[in-house]
């Protein structure tokens, strides 16, 4: 079930919202489909799973090249109207919403099929493209050809990290001093494939969080070594802060920690503390952080959300987008800018 959200257009069952969305799917794979069998993740956890339990969308065709994938996508979902090509699949199907689930390096010509077909609204996968110079092509072709392109940066439809930018705006513990973000995503990857593939998600929701942008960007590290680690110092809406992305860990961690003048948040996968300022029960005088323990997220939404804003701009071509391109854009500018400076150490 999706949760409402401020600034996120969820439609509400009215008289506009009679019709279902009509939602097609390119990229039947792990983010696509497969997680959804999952018994651990939150759900729904992928764009079929989210499509499917949205009381206003009508999951009407997937596609893939990989015809394995296709059978156990119809069984799966009870799809009849599968395809092994994008332009047969758009001609055929109509959607009103296509989401785009495939590998980076395919996105731009999957926008360039929705333009060609009249798609009005696209649910791109992260990262928006594998290089900054073909995701300033994939936003130049969404704009001429009026196809409105929302990314799945998926924090920004969190409850826990929107609560976080709350946090940061209203300042309950004050002004935020200092941030610190975290990223083991593989025990023998690279650290730059991380960068691009999952550091994409941590870049955005930062700059989500604080409407910052990053600037003075110091990077060092080895970023193709297997299991190698790297690291990025910069500043964001002016606040110091710090990036570590590294293999050569058995687990995964996603988070960032912020510092506050009267507190600290961490957020992250599968954790969410915020510790607030209190008279120190160890030292007489002092202060200390005491967690609060009332506060939890166990459901984010994240999702569910996605899909209900993406919906929104279906109803409402005027509706503003939570995570436009150029969101996706910036992020993995941000990416490239990291790994040059690295190689300028």
């Amino acid at each position: 079930m999706a949760i409402p959200l401020a600034g996120v257009s969820i439609p509400m069952k009215n008289q506009a919202s009679r019709e279902p969305v009509r939602c097609a799917l390119v990229g039947l794979g792990r983010i696509g489909s497969i997680l959804e069998e999952d018994p651990l993740r939150e759900k729904p956890a992928t764009h079929a799973g989210a499509i499917q339990a949205h009381p206003d969308c009508k999951l009407v065709a997937g596609c893939d090249r990989d015809g394995d994938r296709c059978a156990a996508f119809a069984v799966r979902w009870k799809v009849a109207a599968i395809y092994r090509d994008l332009r047969t699949m758009l001609g055929e199907s109509q959607p009103d919403l296509l989401h785009i689930a495939t590998p980076p390096e395919h996105h731009l010509e999957a926008v360039r099929c929705a333009v060609a077909q009249r798609v009005p609204v696209v649910v791109c996968e992260k990262p928006l493209a594998p290089t900054r110079a073909e995701a300033m092509k994939l936003v130049s072709l969404a704009r001429r050809g009026g196809v409105r392109v929302m990314v799945n940066h998926e924090r920004r439809f969190c409850v826990d990290w929107r609560h976080v930018r709350s946090v940061i705006q209203e300042k309950p513990l004050g002004d935020l001093e200092s941030i610190r973000a975290t990223l083991y995503m593989g025990e023998h990857r690279r650290a730059g494939e991380m960068l691009l593939d999952d550091g994409t998600h941590l870049i955005d929701a930062l700059r989500f969080i604080t409407g910052g942008e990053f600037k003075r960007i110091r990077a060092w590290g080895d970023a193709r070594k297997r299991g190698g680690t790297l690291w990025a110092a910069f500043t964001l809406a002016g606040i110091p802060g710090v990036l570590e992305v590294g293999g050569g860990r058995d687990h995964f961690v996603f988070e960032a920690e912020l510092s506050f003048a009267r507190g600290r948040v961490r957020v992250g996968n599968g954790v969410f503390e915020q510790w607030e300022s209190r008279p120190s029960p160890h030292y007489r005088g002092a202060r200390s952080l005491a967690l609060r323990e009332d506060l939890k997220f166990p459901v984010t939404g994240y999702f569910a959300n996605m899909v209900s804003a993406a919906v929104g701009l279906v109803r409402d071509p005027k509706a503003p987008i939570e995570s436009k391109a150029t969101d996706g854009l910036a992020a993995v500018s941000i990416i490239e800018k990291i790994l040059g400076a690295i190689q300028k150490t």
